[in-house]
């Protein structure tokens, strides 16, 4: 399945494993500057079981978050604003809440360029450094309109065949010592943790638009509602989503609009 948003879908099932629930609003102006909205919420059992899978040092096979994102705790201001500053966009608002409730993340970017946002939401999700990674771009058709697209472009780096090779074999052999060491207990509290945010998962509602400055021709969206093009994802739909080619496809009008180029 081909991602929404360049990795959000990753980041919503990667940053908390089964967080609840993930809004994602993207909103973008007549000259291709916008902001997007990402909220992250989740109960307080989701967060717990979270926080102690990925304290854990044994994860069995299947359970290892391995290079996951962090989690929303681990979202500060101060990480998000970094983040954001090297992708050439600007954190606008960040609001955290945890509490016996649950746990809650609102951040509000600004960007200059969608590709840029999309090197945020890269980073976010810890997918900015593959050999290649999707990104968002708008283009002008021939007719005067416009394109909101992704492309695949090289990651910030590329990897050595032979040296993930060892890697690899360097994780399996690690793996096979934990095993004999006898640390089957902490494999076994790992998913334990692991079985209760599954347990969660049917509890999923994610919800993506896109907005977009002039009328929409075409979208691929699951619903459209004037310019806006909505993607929503939960327990009843979760399994047709997974067949879907759900990368962005919406051209719009380019009445009145002037859009640079996206950047490269």
């Amino acid at each position: 399945m081909r991602t929404i948003s360049l990795g959000v879908l990753a980041l919503v099932l990667g940053l908390s494993a089964g967080c609840v629930k993930m809004h994602m609003d993207t909103v973008i102006d007549k000259d291709g500057t916008g902001t997007c909205t990402l909220t992250y919420a989740m109960s307080a059992e989701v967060a717990d079981a979270f926080e102690k899978l990925q304290a854990s040092s044994g994860a069995a096979d299947g359970a290892d978050l391995g290079a996951s994102p962090p989690s929303l705790k681990e979202m500060t201001r101060q990480r998000v604003e970094t983040i954001c500053q090297d992708a050439g966009v600007k954190l606008v608002d960040h609001k955290y809440t945890d509490d016996e409730n649950g746990v809650s993340l609102t951040l509000k970017i600004a960007f200059p360029d969608v590709s840029k946002l999309s090197g945020a939401l890269n980073v976010l999700n810890s997918s900015a450094d593959g050999t290649e990674q999707e990104v968002l771009r708008i283009v002008a058709t021939d007719d005067g309109n416009y394109l909101l697209t992704s492309a695949t472009v090289p990651g910030a780096q590329t990897t050595d065949p032979a040296s993930a090779e060892e890697e690899a074999e360097e994780e399996a052999e690690a793996e096979q010592e934990a095993t004999e060491a006898g640390d089957l207990a902490a494999m076994e509290e790992s998913w334990e943790h692991m079985n209760v945010l599954m347990s969660h998962l049917g509890e999923m509602d994610m919800r993506l638009s896109f907005t977009v400055p002039g009328d929409v021709i075409h979208s691929n969206a699951m619903e459209v509602e004037g310019r806006t093009s909505i993607w929503t994802i939960n327990a009843a739909n979760m399994m047709q989503a997974e067949e879907m080619d759900m990368a962005p496809e919406i051209r719009f009008s380019g009445k009145d609009l002037k859009i640079k180029p996206s950047a490269p």
